[in-house]
């Protein structure tokens, strides 16, 4: 094997071309050794000291280095540990690995992680605080990351939201670690028999205004809830009284900055729109 290196813009990285294929589809990223679990490869350079991170494409292999390393000591070291692998026929990632992904949402505190796995076959489920995780075991492992203060699972998605007291930076790493070590274990999403834990929706509503509470829950499922998926969070009906819509704010949606704007110079003018009987959006606390 002749594996070809060449520099990046980012002096600590090193892109190396073992002139094979490396993964099939898309790519994967491990910021760290924690959550190199399910790369052997990965796993094998994060062996050499000074590996700092591992990044997978399509024919290639990225690597970061610490300061404190200098390539010349390193990288024979790394072409050594890829020629390795592939020489033991072990795969580039294992069958029923996991690659998460994360996306930024509207609100600061809550990041979106995308296992590219189904999380829930339908609906979604809502966890404001570890209390309310007993039904998920999902839940309970991210919930036991120290900074961690809300879990949302939607279809494809889970969103977490942290104390203002720890960055990104520090608690990506073990979120993703959680999600990983609970698809490892082969634990369901939500617990086998779990009363309402997965079916986070529209609250229900009789009386008069039946009627005009339909059209508020098929503007919201239609023209509402879509977008704010995209951002890792829902916004769910919660009650119809003397105009005024009370809705829910979950996931992502929760605590946003953004939260207000949304609901005045979206939902409610939308609303107001085309059912003449709303007046107001106003959310409720959970």
């Amino acid at each position: 094997m002749f594996i070809q290196t060449e520099s990046t813009p980012n002096p600590a990285t090193l892109k190396f071309l073992p002139g094979q294929p490396v993964l099939k589809i898309g790519t994967a990223d491990f910021p760290s050794a924690e959550t190199a679990g399910s790369s052997p490869l990965a796993r094998r350079l994060f062996g050499v000291d000074g590996v700092d991170a591992v990044f997978l494409g399509n024919d290639f292999v990225t690597v970061t280095k610490r300061d404190d390393i200098d390539w010349d000591h390193i990288k024979p070291a790394i072409l050594g540990a890829i020629m390795e692998h592939y020489q033991s026929g072990q795969p580039v990632m294992e069958d029923d690995a996991l690659n998460v992904r994360t996306e930024a949402t509207p609100n600061p505190a809550t990041l979106k992680f995308l296992p590219g796995k189904e999380v829930l076959p339908a609906g979604s489920a809502d966890f404001p605080a570890p209390e309310a995780a007993e039904s998920s075991p999902l839940a309970q492992r991210l919930f036991a990351v120290e900074g961690v203060t809300g879990v949302f699972l939607g279809p494809d998605f889970i969103t977490v939201t942290k104390t203002d007291a720890f960055e990104w930076d520090v608690l990506t790493d073990p979120v993703i670690a959680a999600i990983a070590a609970h698809h490892k274990a082969g634990e369901p999403v939500i617990a086998d028999g779990a009363a309402g834990a997965s079916a986070v929706g529209h609250a229900a509503h009789d009386g008069p205004d039946a009627e005009v509470v339909g059209q508020i829950k098929t503007l919201l499922d239609t023209r509402v809830r879509p977008a704010v998926a995209q951002d890792g969070g829902d916004i769910t009906f919660h009650g119809f009284d003397k105009g005024i819509v009370y809705l829910h704010m979950q996931g992502a949606c929760a605590g946003c900055p953004s939260s207000t704007l949304t609901l005045k110079a979206g939902i409610e003018n939308l609303l107001r729109h085309y059912i003449p009987e709303v007046s107001e959006v106003r959310p409720v606390a959970d």
